[in-house]
């Protein structure tokens, strides 16, 4: 536990977390192109390509459910509709 007394504001547990994750995005990586042959780099290419794209979309669809919500609010606030 960190002086603050919060786990969570421990840069340590941080960088630690970092690099498991690190360590794992690796070792998934090697065994991919193990298993299939392809190299390291091509695959690395496209799951970058694709987590960008699953980025970009979950983001749209973020926005778009925020503008709904401030619309629904609005509405309620207004007296169009009720609960």
């Amino acid at each position: 536990m960190s002086p603050m007394g919060s786990p969570s504001l421990d840069i340590h547990h941080w960088l630690v977390l970092e690099a498991s994750l690190l360590a794992a995005c690796r070792h998934t990586l090697r065994l991919a192109s193990r298993h299939t042959g392809v190299p390291a780099v091509v695959i690395a290419a496209v799951a970058l390509v694709l987590s960008r794209r699953i980025v970009r979309a979950a983001a749209r669809l973020a926005l778009e459910v925020a503008v709904v919500v401030a619309a629904l609010l609005a509405a309620t606030m207004l007296g169009w509709i009720s609960w």
